[in-house]
């Protein structure tokens, strides 16, 4: 029994982390100290102790491993092709935008992140369809790929043209439904 975290509530500093970054990672995060702590430790045992982590470790982690958006996940996190490396307050902040309740804008802009493939700030139908083919496997034949994205674009988007959809319209939507819950990834 810890004393201090079970009987009063006090939250002590179990890791290797110095109480000032963990201070630091607890405000940037919101995360508890123990769940910082908790994270610390899978970001250890996965790098073999190294303070950075590369994608293919990444990658590796079975909350990622068979997700067929694992490429934007990744992306999301910080990996690009000049970024190959994270440490673990990149790490800790990409869990936290995934996974911190309340944080509604943050999400939603996450959410829309994955699905902007050319980084235009607007979903192009060429990423709605390169985003449906991810997720279906590409199980739709080209006729019902394009009907499908023509469908989303008519019902989502505002561009008179239904050529984009911005975040604007992607909130609209994607608020109604439960996303927050979805969005999620258990490390």
């Amino acid at each position: 029994m810890d004393f201090f975290n079970d009987v009063l509530g006090i939250e002590t500093n179990k890791s290797d982390l110095s109480d000032e970054q963990m201070e630091e990672y607890r405000m940037t995060s919101s995360f508890k100290m123990k769940e910082i702590a908790r994270l610390r430790k899978v970001f250890l045992e996965a790098t073999k102790g190294n303070e950075e982590m590369n994608k293919d470790i990444f990658i590796e982690f079975p909350c990622i491993v068979s997700n067929p958006l694992k490429e934007r996940i990744a992306f999301c996190f910080g990996y690009t092709d000049n970024h190959l490396d994270l440490d673990f307050r990149e790490f800790l902040e990409g869990v936290s935008a995934f996974n911190s309740i309340g944080r509604v804008n943050q999400k939603l802009k996450l959410a829309f992140k994955i699905q902007d493939f050319d980084g235009d700030n607007v979903i192009s139908r060429d990423d709605l369809k390169h985003y449906i083919s991810i997720i279906t496997a590409n199980t739709l034949n080209e006729k019902d790929l394009n009907t499908l994205v023509m469908n989303v674009m008519k019902e989502t988007s505002s561009d008179p043209n239904n050529m984009s959809i911005s975040l604007a319209d992607f909130q609209r939507v994607v608020i109604k439904t439960d996303f927050q819950s979805k969005l999620q990834l258990q490390f």
